[in-house]
């Protein structure tokens, strides 16, 4: 036998045809991918795909000869496959990026756009606030905008600016944007902007709540319309002293019904029955509604006295909270037009005292009709500017 002759090195020509390049965005850990080519496919589960230099994705690249596209599904190689429901994938001749269903042209981008920025609000109604930003940049290009408000996406632009709309009177809102490009590379959220909507125009029911629950809740329901969520909206504290106040949009109805509670299943509803306040400013004090703003709390005294009462008389009001005296000056009740008498006494809420009325004795003070003494009179105050009327019988020494 001869010795071997010189060693030779030869390089095939390339694969003629077309040829898919596929990156496939990892869904499965190890891909794998069941083709079609030339009317058959691949014995299953199909080819392994490797590991591609992108970090997170696969790479594999086949000769599909005259073909100008290529059917495949992907699985697992364990028997859980991704074949778009049955309709399985097509890739076109070149390079595809694969992610999750959606199939683009090109190799994976993984640069996101850079953080919008200069967000702000230019306009706004009590229903819209229009906002506008500056643009971001994208090493491949911008193909549009999300708006979120908080942490919620409620619509995208291609441009720079943006109109939220359904939003609610008097309320505030913080709105934020992100950048997305062609390969749905997200950036990070440009500036935070709070927006507070205009109040709402029609009916408005402002309501001073005298705090009997310590962080009250009010659940209602305009009339007509429909009630809130329970347990309603959390009332906020007003500028007086010891009550909580809410501003509620009526639109066009002229009032609403109210139930009050803690947020914890607390209620006060009245019995039931529920409030029904007016559009206006209303105050509630322990289950009593007036018009208008809080008052200074106070009790008003209103006597009618017997008919045969002295007109020249004068009617003192003795009580535990002038040491019983009869005749006291500052205690003196003032005759009205009606001919009533009555007296306004500053008095802080929770305050309960004895009393009875008097023409300046105890020879004088109020009895029953048949003349004999009646019980001390008892009231407690529960806040706000408060109205007590009583009746006097007959006085003792009459």
């Amino acid at each position: 036998m001869s010795a071997a002759s010189g060693a030779i090195t030869v390089t095939t020509n390339a694969s003629t045809g077309n040829v898919v390049t596929i990156y496939y965005k990892q869904g499965y850990t190890t891909p794998y991918i069941h083709y079609k080519l030339n009317g058959t496919w691949t014995s299953l589960p199909g080819v392994a795909i490797p590991a591609a230099e992108v970090a997170g994705y696969n790479k594999i690249t086949i000769n599909i000869g005259t073909a100008t596209q290529l059917e495949a599904c992907f699985n697992n190689g364990s028997g859980a496959w991704d074949s778009n429901n049955g309709a399985n994938y097509f890739f076109p001749a070149g390079t595809s990026t694969y992610n999750a269903g959606t199939i683009v042209s090109g190799a994976p981008d993984t640069e996101p756009p850079t953080a919008p920025t200069n967000l702000s609000s230019n306009s706004k109604s009590d229903t819209t606030v229009s906002l506008s930003w500056t643009a971001s940049t994208d090493n491949v290009g911008v193909t549009g905008y999300e708006i979120y408000r908080g942490s919620t996406l409620i619509g995208t632009s291609t441009t720079t600016s943006y109109t939220a709309t359904g939003l609610t009177g008097n309320t505030a809102y913080t709105f934020t944007v992100k950048a997305k490009d062609a390969k749905n590379n997200v950036s990070s959220a440009s500036n935070a902007v709070t927006v507070t909507t205009d109040l709402t125009s029609g009916n408005t029911a402002t309501i001073y709540y005298k705090r009997g629950f310590a962080t009250p809740y009010i659940h209602y329901q305009p009339d007509p319309g429909s009630w809130t969520t329970t347990p309603g909206v959390a009332m906020t504290n007003s500028e007086f002293a010891g009550y909580s106040k809410i501003t509620i949009q009526l639109g066009t109805a002229s009032g609403l019904r109210v139930s009050f509670n803690d947020g914890n299943g607390n209620w006060d509803n009245n019995g039931g029955t529920n409030y029904y306040f007016y559009a206006g400013t209303s105050t509630f004090v322990n289950g009593t509604i007036t018009g208008g703003l809080p008052q200074a709390d106070s009790l008003t005294i209103v006597v009618t006295a017997p008919s045969n009462t002295p007109s020249n008389a004068d009617l003192y009001l003795a009580s535990s909270l002038n040491g019983w005296s009869t005749n006291d000056s500052a205690y003196k009740l003032t005759k009205n037009a009606n001919g009533t008498y009555s007296i306004t006494l500053s008095i802080a809420s929770g305050t309960s005292f004895d009393f009875k009325v008097t023409k300046g004795s105890w020879a004088g003070v109020e009895a029953n009709s048949s003349g004999t003494d009646i019980a001390n009179r008892t009231f407690t105050t529960s806040g706000g500017a408060q109205t007590l009327n009583i009746t006097v019988q007959r006085w003792k020494d009459q």
